[in-house]
């Protein structure tokens, strides 16, 4: 056996199926899937209580996950028609074989997030004159912008901030599936798993730490900007915020990943296995393309025209 093939081999684990006895594989990655002779669930138990901390059960169906996928392709827009009107007829074009629910992992993390900002707040007034048009007086109300400096501080708490732990799930689509209900997580449980693929972290800590600081900064300075600074508007704003993380739980969530087969292409979509929200892009019918770019080209020189005229 060659080097790579040994490698290969001991990359995946090897068990006995304690129903049938047949001698299954599996990914180092995944802790929890089915024997593929019989079906009964398989699960590492005391290699997922080392590092898993909650666990959050599906909700959502696969019917109901493939509903929701069935409406979400059918208000697609820039989809081709004939994808969407099957979607409405309940032909939608999932392979349904590629649709799998999947325990996903992620770090749940704890932290403070400390921000010193400076700013140029604007308080609106406003002056009421007479004007004359075409003979006529009328009355114009101007709006005017006094401007005052202000700095401060804010000091916020965050539980819970979810970043996935898994190469297979990427910060958008975490964004799109979110949030996720993170009371209904129960203490790690075998049982729980029992039946439903799980995986264990596929990305270090150190990655996740740095995203967990980066989003939740800059989530923050969006808050300041949007919720904290007085007045009716302000420029000039800076902020900047200092991030201490906490304690972070390794939690398993619940999502259904599907496969969509159109025009010899894959696209993947995924939907919160507790809420339905889903998350994915549909394909693109380049006819809606073409002849969208078509009616902003002849709007443009329309305007020229009637700009030169």
């Amino acid at each position: 056996m060659s080097a790579a093939a040994a490698e290969s081999v001991d990359a995946w684990s090897m068990r006995s199926c304690p129903s049938c006895g047949a001698v299954v594989t599996q990914p180092p990655e995944r802790i929890s899937h089915a024997c593929s002779y019989c079906a009964s669930a398989l699960v590492e138990a005391e290699r997922g209580e080392l590092v898993v901390d909650r666990v959050a059960p599906f909700r959502l169906s696969a019917a109901a996950a493939q509903e929701r996928l069935r409406q979400h392709l059918a208000t697609r827009w820039w989809a081709p028609e004939r994808l969407r009107r099957s979607a409405r007829d309940g032909r939608h074009g999932l392979d349904m074989r590629l649709v799998e629910g999947v325990l996903v992992p992620f770090h749940a993390y704890d932290a403070t997030c400390r921000s010193r900002y400076e700013t140029r707040v604007g308080l609106y007034w406003y002056e009421t004159k007479k004007v004359v048009r075409k003979g006529k007086t009328e009355r114009e109300v101007e709006r005017h912008t006094e401007w005052f400096p202000l700095r401060g501080t804010a000091v916020t708490q965050l539980r819970d901030h979810l970043v996935s732990a898994s190469v297979g799930l990427s910060a958008t689509e975490v964004a799109g599936l979110c949030p996720f209900d993170l009371g209904r997580a129960r203490p790690f449980d075998p049982r729980l798993m029992a039946g439903w693929p799980a995986e264990l972290p596929s990305r270090t800590r150190t990655q996740t730490d740095h995203d967990a600081a980066t989003q939740i900064r800059a989530a923050e300075i969006q808050r300041i900007g949007r919720e904290h600074l007085p007045g009716d508007t302000h420029r000039d704003t800076r902020v900047s915020c200092q991030v201490e993380l906490g304690e972070a739980e390794l939690v398993l969530l619940p999502v259904w990943v599907a496969a969509l087969r159109y025009g010899g292409k894959v696209h993947r979509l995924v939907v919160n296995g507790q809420t339905g929200r889903c998350h994915g892009r549909a394909p693109v019918s380049p006819v809606k393309v073409t002849v969208a770019v078509i009616v902003v080209v002849l709007v443009a020189v329309l305007l020229a025209w009637r700009w030169s005229s």
